[in-house]
């Protein structure tokens, strides 16, 4: 029953910001906690899409369905720069040869 009431309490009725969906969702300024990791979703609007999202006439609100997406996008965001970073740490001549594909 307590785990039921303190998920009925972080939910709130209403349409997504994102795709307009009916339901119970997630506020986009409040923390949340996702395996250890500190999430604000308009926060992470801001870092993946450089989208400020203005709530003041408008709902505050995201689904699980778009919850997922963002952080599926925040994921992808950070493997390119990881990637971007260690091409960057790599010699200048084996970088060519990847460009070119000539290293396997």
């Amino acid at each position: 029953m307590e785990g039921a009431r303190q998920r009925r309490d972080i939910l709130t009725r209403g349409a997504c910001r994102c795709c307009a969906a009916a339901g119970y969702h997630r506020e986009l300024m409040k923390e949340y906690n996702f395996e250890g990791n500190r999430e604000v979703y308009a926060e992470i609007f801001m870092e993946c899409f450089n989208i400020n999202l203005d709530t003041h006439n408008t709902s505050n609100l995201i689904c699980s369905s778009c919850i997922h997406r963002l952080r599926d996008a925040n994921s992808f965001r950070e493997m390119v720069l990881a990637g971007q970073r260690a091409l960057q740490d790599v010699d200048p001549l084996q970088r060519g040869e990847f460009a070119q594909g000539t290293v396997s």
